[in-house]
This record gives structure tokens, C-alpha cells and sequence, in this order.
């Protein structure tokens, strides 16, 4: 399924309505580096595959608002909430190189960006399996975790490193 080219206006509508209706969506925000994009602008992806939908929108700029708003409709309302994790909760050892390399990356100021790939992805090329991936815009390092359902702990992790993001 090709992408479709829309406003963000229009990805937020399509997106609210695919909650509404509890379709199984997500999205992306893609770097001009970022390996799974095409074009050399930014790119917010819009994933609907219930309903054979990929739609785009391109732009100079990360999308960030929209992204921020979105996250937890997609990951639950906790997405954003350090304080909210599992207690027996233990990243894996390339989750905690993702941490430590979004930490350094921020203090550095270095863009990065990170995707939540689900089994149902049109990026993920390891389904059924779920795929946090981090990239380095910089230096193009790539970091993947694997795992059989949905790490939402380890999303978290990076998700609010993201957003803290200048």
C-alpha cells in the first residue's frame, strides 16, 4: 500500500477517528536520516492497516506536538509517565544502551528518534515479533529489540527521552 500525501490537520483527524473506533493504528515520525524513509525531509507516517491505510505528510521539520499528543492514544496514557512502570521491570542490555544513548545524545544535542515497529507494521521485518528501534541520526548506529508483545516499560524509557529532546 503506497502512501497517501496529507496535512498533518488531516493525519490528526484520520487518527482520532481511527481511535474512536478502536482500530488497530500508529505512526511514525521518520528524520531525513532515518533508514525506513524514502525522501530527505521529515515524514510523520500515518498507519492504519484494519483499513488499508498509510498516509504522510512531509515537511523542514520534526513533528513533534502531534507525535507527543498521539503516543499515549496508541501506547496508553501512561506512555509519558516514568513514575508508572511495571516494579519487576528490567531493560534488556541493547535497551539500556538505547537509554544511554539517548542521554548522551540529548546532553549533546545530536537529533535521534526511535520507532515503536508492530507486528502488523509496514516497516517491521520482524513480524510477529514487536521492534523498539532506536536510530543515531548522526552517526546512522541503529539498535533494535526485539520482543514477542508490546514492551511498553521499555517504550517508556524512550519515549520520554524523545520528547526531552532541544
Amino acid at each position: 500500500m503506497e502512501l497517501a500525501e496529507i496535512t498533518l490537520k488531516e493525519i490528526r483527524t484520520l487518527a482520532l477517528k481511527f481511535n474512536d473506533k478502536a482500530l488497530g493504528w500508529h505512526f511514525h515520525v521518520l528524520t531525513p536520516s532515518c533508514s525506513l524513509n524514502k525522501k530527505s525531509q521529515y515524514a510523520f507516517v500515518l498507519e492504519c492497516p484494519e483499513k488499508d491505510g498509510a498516509y504522510v505528510n512531509y515537511s523542514a521539520e520534526m513533528e513533534r506536538e502531534l507525535a507527543k499528543e498521539l503516543s499515549p492514544l496508541v501506547h496508553g496514557k501512561t506512555v509519558l509517565d516514568q513514575n508508572v512502570i511495571n516494579a519487576d521491570y528490567q531493560p534488556s542490555k541493547t535497551v539500556m544502551r538505547m537509554i544511554e544513548k539517548a542521554k548522551l545524545l540529548n546532553d549533546r544535542k545530536v537529533e535521534w528518534h526511535h520507532h515503536m515497529l508492530s507486528p502488523g507494521c509496514r516497516y517491521n521485518t520482524h513480524s510477529p515479533q514487536y521492534v523498539l528501534m532506536m536510530e543515531d541520526s548522526k552517526s546512522g548506529e541503529v539498535l533494535e529489540s526485539l520482543s514477542e508483545s508490546e514492551p511498553k516499560d521499555d517504550l517508556k524509557q524512550v519515549e520520554i527521552l524523545f520528547f526531552k529532546q532541544k
